[in-house]
């Protein structure tokens, strides 16, 4: 259904390469560490010379944090990362032991998600890549300086980002949220990204266009591919004091990469799908606030199936009770209909919260799959001062067929001696039937052996000689997948030989 686009966009999440270049500034200069030093870097001996590049001395100048692992260190690093700094140097106290694994851990620490709209998920799913190199400044016999320099490849720039942070204020301004309860707000910011944004079909496959997985090209150019619709529901959410966490995987119709959101109403969370709903230009919203039974066709990746990450974001066991949705509507008069070769398009009762909604002013109705014989759905999309929607289904059953002819009798007198010249056929008459072909069958034999059937005729053995002679048929149609099976009246054939 065009309601759900599959392959929409390929989900580039950030990566992390890590390089680690040791460098070692003495107060005598020296070209190698002892075998021991250089294993506590996890580096063997024989690569040490090689990852000796520089030797200096301390910029007494630049911030030296006393600990790698202060809030400090982390702050420092998304402050750099805020203002879409791509080159920048943190610089901490340390052990001879460096953990080589230090500088990723600290970027992704300076990454996690506190509820910081313009920062976490926002700016993770924004990078198209980062690099760090580390080199340490063995200042003392236990002290030393670990100088790390970062490389970010950002999808926007400050300068974008700054429109972005006064587009966003504009809009929650526009929304006029603040007084609005956790349900009203989520459905204004997604019925907001759902009719200003526009799948980016045109720049799906320009892999050197990075606008495109932005909430910058989403509020700015009207165009998106599936992660910056997500980007910029967690950025309005979070604003907005909502929690939201962006989730990557793929869908069951294709091993595309995909990005939703989960937004927490009521102490659980919910899926919801931006992207997908915007592709559906009715007022169903298939894909906002689902539980994971009713959103089974979104595959996580495994980072968000862990026990750790279902611990920390509960998912709510049912779909949100949305107010006004037909989703939650009551509907009867749904009898079984009978194929007719045309489309079935019945209008069934829709009652919501007892009373009965009208059909073109309340709600639409939509039909799939109705004209065959088989399972029939009707598609209810709440209008007016309802939305959501409802899919029903109902029967269409075979149609009866009917077989008839003119004639039940045919009476035939003939001579012997035109019979010892050739053989005489009889035909049968015409059979009309509401559907299908009709084919003879004997029902019962001449015991005479005299008249048989072949063909849609009746043929009268040559030589035969003087008597009476009686063969009995029927015509049938076969039933189809649309209509049952007929049979016309048993026809009689009477042959008096002379």
């Amino acid at each position: 259904m065009n309601a759900k686009v599959t392959g929409r966009g390929f989900f580039e999440k950030a990566a992390c390469i890590v390089f680690l270049t040791v460098l070692i500034a003495l107060t005598l200069p020296r070209l190698a560490w002892a075998q021991d030093e250089w294993t506590a870097l996890g580096v063997s001996s024989a690569e040490a010379p090689a990852l000796i590049t520089q030797v200096g001395e301390t910029d007494s100048d630049d911030t030296v944090f006393d600990d790698a692992n202060s809030d400090e260190v982390r702050d420092y690093i998304l402050a750099q990362l805020l203002e879409r700094k791509r080159t920048f140097t943190v610089r901490f106290r340390c052990n001879a032991d460096f953990d080589r694994w230090l500088p990723e851990d600290l970027f992704e620490g300076a990454l996690e998600h506190t509820g910081r709209a313009d920062a976490g998920d926002y700016i993770s799913h924004q990078l198209d890549s980062w690099s760090s190199e580390a080199y340490v400044e063995y200042v003392g016999e236990d002290s030393s300086i670990a100088n790390v320099t970062y490389t970010v490849d950002f999808n926007t720039t400050a300068e974008q980002e700054h429109k972005v942070d006064q587009k966003v204020a504009e809009i929650l301004e526009e929304l006029d949220l603040v007084n609005l309860g956790e349900y009203e707000r989520a459905f204004a910011i997604y019925k907001y990204i759902t009719t200003h944004v526009k799948y980016d079909y045109k720049n799906l496959n320009n892999d050197s266009y990075k606008l495109k997985y932005t909430a910058y090209a989403a509020l700015f150019n009207g165009t998106a591919v599936c992660q910056g619709y997500a980007v910029l529901f967690y950025r309005l959410a979070n604003e907005c004091g909502i929690s939201s966490r962006i989730v990557s995987g793929f869908t069951s119709e294709g091993n595309d990469g995909h990005a939703w959101n989960i937004v927490q109403l009521g102490g659980v969370y919910y899926n919801v799908d931006s992207t997908w709903d915007a592709e559906d230009d009715s007022n169903a919203y298939w894909y906002f606030l689902k539980c994971d039974a009713s959103f089974s066709d979104h595959i996580r990746d495994g980072e968000y199936t862990s026990d750790e990450f279902y611990s920390q974001y509960p998912m709510a066991d049912k779909d949100y009770p949305i107010p006004n949705s037909v989703a939650n509507a009551k509907v009867t008069g749904l009898a079984t209909k009978v194929y007719t070769s045309n489309p079935i398009q019945p209008r069934p009762t829709v009652t919501l919260a007892g009373k009965q909604l009208k059909y073109g002013v309340d709600y639409e109705l939509y039909y799939d799959n109705n004209v065959k014989v088989g399972t029939a759905t009707i598609i209810i999309i709440g209008a007016g001062n309802y939305m959501g929607g409802k899919l029903v289904d109902f029967k269409i059953k075979q149609a009866p067929n009917k077989a008839t002819t003119k004639k039940t009798t045919i009476k035939k007198t003939l001579k012997s001696t035109t019979l010892k010249k050739k053989t005489t056929t009889i035909a049968l008459p015409k059979v009309t039937a509401v559907f299908g072909k009709a084919k003879w069958k004997v029902v019962t034999k001449d015991s005479k052996k005299v008249l048989s059937h072949k063909n849609g005729k009746v043929r009268v053995k040559r030589s035969a000689k003087k008597g009476t002679y009686t063969i009995k048929l029927k015509a049938s149609v076969a039933s189809t997948k649309n209509y049952k099976a007929a049979s016309t009246k048993v026809l009689t054939v009477k042959v008096v030989v002379k």
